[in-house]
């Protein structure tokens, strides 16, 4: 039996942990940000309406991007200007 690749789980997993985040807003639920990193751009403004203004907030008063994390590089490349 062929082994899946390594993008083929991934997807599998990023989509493990989008079903509950959807199962959740149909409820009006939301869900914890810094849990895991697989939610769409929607589902965090679903569950989060004023998140896309963090980053802008955040940016404004770290001028030299001194705060850091995985966490925050993931949200802001997400809620990049368009």
């Amino acid at each position: 039996m062929p082994r899946p690749r390594l993008a083929d789980f991934f997807a599998e997993v990023a989509e493990a942990f989008r079903t509950p985040i959807d199962m959740a807003l149909r409820r009006t639920g939301s869900y914890f940000l810094t849990y895991h990193r697989y939610a769409r751009r929607e589902q965090v403004e679903a569950a989060y309406s004023q998140f896309a203004e963090f980053p802008r907030r955040k940016e404004s008063l770290d001028l030299d991007s001194r705060l850091q994390s995985d966490w925050w590089r993931q949200y802001s490349r997400m809620f990049a200007a368009r």
